[in-house]
């Protein structure tokens, strides 16, 4: 099974986002797939295909705590590969950066002692928001200035998930296999 590590979008996030983007849906005329709300998460190792045997390995070596809770906030966006070639918009994080990568690099860590291949890129935490099917002259400068610009909720990120992640002719769905608890922030290191 497909599978991989990322911190949950709680509602409060999912719908001052989704309000942003059905603000700038109308003027934009590529051919878009837009992430479902629900689906929204920030990636922090994609594993590939895992089988049931090592899955219940990598479970096993996330029952001790990767560190504290922290809080995240949203900031600005911007276009993989770029904005002349735009294949995915994404969201950024602004608050809590260092924290996410932190996170990122230790869930790498303990992965690789399984045998998952290390991370050869460097760490972008981002959230998918849409994949651009066919690019269009859009105004994509002004999509951009509206995420600079939007207010973002501060979130309180409080565990990792660990997601199968299935790809169905109407998008991905994602069910959790697990959900590992983060240290309250200030507790000691057990």
């Amino acid at each position: 099974m497909r599978c991989f590590f990322g911190l949950p979008m709680p509602e409060a996030y999912q719908s001052n986002l989704a309000v942003l983007i059905n603000d700038v849906k109308p003027g934009l005329r590529s051919r878009i797939s837009w992430t479902r709300p629900d689906n929204w998460h920030l990636t922090l190792k994609f594993l590939g295909e895992v089988s049931s045997e090592k899955l219940e390995s990598l479970v096993g070596l996330f029952q001790t705590p990767l560190g504290e809770s922290f809080t995240l906030q949203g900031q600005g966006g911007g276009f993989f590969p770029d904005r002349r070639r735009p294949r995915v918009l994404w969201v950024g994080v602004g608050q809590g950066m260092k924290a996410v990568q932190d996170l990122a690099a230790e869930i790498d860590r303990r992965c690789a002692t399984l045998g998952f291949a290390p991370e050869s890129r460097p760490f972008q935490p981002h959230l998918t928001v849409a994949r651009i099917r066919q690019a269009l002259d859009d105004p994509w400068a002004n999509l951009l200035s509206e995420l600079r610009r939007a207010s973002w909720p501060e979130i309180r990120m409080e565990r990792i998930v660990l997601w199968q992640s299935r790809l169905t002719p109407a998008g991905p769905c994602y069910q959790r296999l697990a959900e590992f608890e983060l240290r309250p922030a200030n507790d000691p290191v057990p």
